[in-house]
């Protein structure tokens, strides 16, 4: 029997806001078709849904290594090589890892193939995949900064609105003469007096 032809899909929670490109279902589609177009037999999937792609420690990859070690493999094939991984160094170990038992390695969407020989590109893309995570990491931060900004921007606002109504509240009263103008406690009108109340309550 031919080697395992390892077919590794992988999609993290953030990579589900992609929509279908990057889901499980179309991952198993394209390596499926990409091997029954290039004549790979014995094809097995390997599959970790809701990982991270800077988490190495995945139940489906820790099962094709094991393959691998054990001398099982011929090829991995995965869609793009940011499924294997974003990070740099820990992709540069699997790869290290694969040509130590001689498996070959396909990144089906992006060109990538060992056996041509060393493509200095599939460095340079490990390198925008890390890249890529750092960025929505840094763009997290700045989100949270700006929301906590609001926060105390809301919360001064409300303080210097309270003082101030604070401050109308504790004014003489006013006596009206005009008959047609109903009399007003506390200097403040009926709906500002009701304001007041429910502001209290915040």
């Amino acid at each position: 029997m031919p080697k395992i032809t390892a077919l590794y899909c992988r999609l993290s929670v953030d990579d589900k806001a992609d929509g279908e490109s990057n889901s499980i279902t179309n991952q198993k589609d394209i390596l499926a078709k990409y091997a029954a177009d290039n004549g790979f037999t014995n094809t097995q999937f390997f599959v970790d849904d809701g990982v991270s792609g800077t988490s190495f420690n995945r139940p489906g990859l820790d099962a094709m290594l094991a393959e691998i070690q054990a001398g099982n493999v011929g090829v991995v094939i995965i869609k793009d090589q940011s499924r294997i991984g974003r990070d740099v160094v820990e992709v540069g170990l699997l790869k290290r890892q694969f040509e130590q038992h001689n498996v070959r390695f396909i990144a089906a969407t992006d060109g990538l193939d060992t056996a041509k020989g060393f493509d200095i590109m599939s460095i340079i893309r490990d390198v925008f995949n890390e890249f890529h995570v750092a960025d929505c990491s840094r763009k997290t931060r700045v989100i949270v900064m700006i929301v906590v900004r609001q926060c105390r921007l809301l919360c001064k606002a409300r303080n210097v609105m309270f003082r101030i109504l604070c401050v109308n509240a504790t004014a003489k009263p006013i006596v009206s003469t005009n008959t047609l103008a109903p009399a007003t406690e506390f200097g403040l009108l009926p709906w500002k007096q009701s304001f007041l109340r429910k502001f209290k309550k915040l």
